[in-house]
C-alpha cells in the first residue's frame, strides 16, 4: 500500500490551529482538511488496525493490546535485571561442591527467569489498564493532510500530536510515524498511574467540540 493521506491527532484547539498553518502554507488550504467526521473515523480504524498489528498472546487471556505488549516486555526486561541481582547474593552460599561460577550463572538464570515472568503478567495487566482510556481522536483535534511529504510530516510533528498515521485512499493503515506509546516517558507515566489505580484527569477529559 501507498501511503497518501496523513492523519493528525492534537491535544487541543490551539496546537492543531498551528498545525494547519503550517501545512497550508506547505500544500495549500484545498489539501488540510479540520474536523471532519470522515477523518474522525479513519482515525479510530488507523488506531485500531496499529493496536491489532502489535497486540500479542497472553496466558489464561485474551490476545493483549499493542500497549499491553510493549508494557509487558517493558517490565519484564526490568524485572528479570531485579530479580537476577536480587538472587545473587545466594550464589556465595556452599551449596555442597558446587564452584562459584556455577552458583553465580545459576543464581543470575533463576532471579532473571522468575523476575521476567513477574514482570510479563504485571506489565500486561497495568497495560491494559492503560490501553482503556478513550483513543486519541476522541480527546483531541483532527488535522488530514492529502499529502505524506517529509516536510509536511515535520511540521505536523513540531505542535506535538499524540499521535500521526499515514493512511491510503480508502483509509486503510499504512504506517504509524508518532503515537503516544511510542514514548518511553509517557509509558512510564501512564504506567504508574494506571499501578495506582487512575489515568490523568485530562487524558480522560473529551476536550473536543461537539460533532
Amino acid at each position: 500500500m501507498t501511503p497518501t493521506r496523513t492523519l493528525a491527532v492534537y491535544p487541543d484547539q490551539p496546537s492543531a490551529t498551528r498545525a494547519e498553518g503550517a501545512v497550508t502554507d506547505i500544500v495549500g488550504a484545498a489539501a488540510v482538511h479540520v474536523e471532519e467526521s470522515a477523518d474522525v473515523k479513519a482515525s479510530k480504524v488507523a488506531e485500531e488496525q496499529a493496536e491489532a498489528s502489535h497486540s500479542g498472546p497472553m496466558p489464561a487471556t485474551p490476545p493483549m493490546t499493542g500497549q499491553a505488549a510493549k508494557s509487558s516486555t517493558f517490565f519484564a526486561l526490568v524485572a528479570a535485571a531485579v530479580g537476577a541481582l536480587l538472587l545473587l547474593p545466594f550464589a556465595f552460599i556452599g551449596w555442597g561442591d558446587t564452584d562459584l561460577g556455577t552458583r553465580v550463572f545459576f543464581a543470575l538464570f533463576i532471579g532473571a527467569a522468575g523476575g521476567g515472568v513477574v514482570g510479563w503478567l504485571a506489565g500486561g495487566y497495568l497495560g491494559a489498564t492503560v490501553s482503556t482510556k478513550p483513543m486519541a481522536v476522541e480527546r483531541g483535534w483532527i488535522l488530514r493532510v492529502d499529502s505524506t511529504d517529509e516536510q509536511v510530516l515535520q511540521a505536523l510533528r513540531s505542535e506535538g500530536p499524540l499521535r500521526i498515521d499515514l493512511t491510503d485512499d480508502v483509509g486503510s493503515l499504512v504506517r504509524t510515524d508518532m503515537a503516544e506509546e511510542h514514548d518511553v516517558e509517557g509509558m512510564i507515566n501512564r504506567l504508574g498511574r494506571a499501578y495506582a489505580g487512575h489515568d490523568d484527569p485530562a487524558e480522560l477529559t473529551d476536550q473536543r467540540r461537539v460533532r
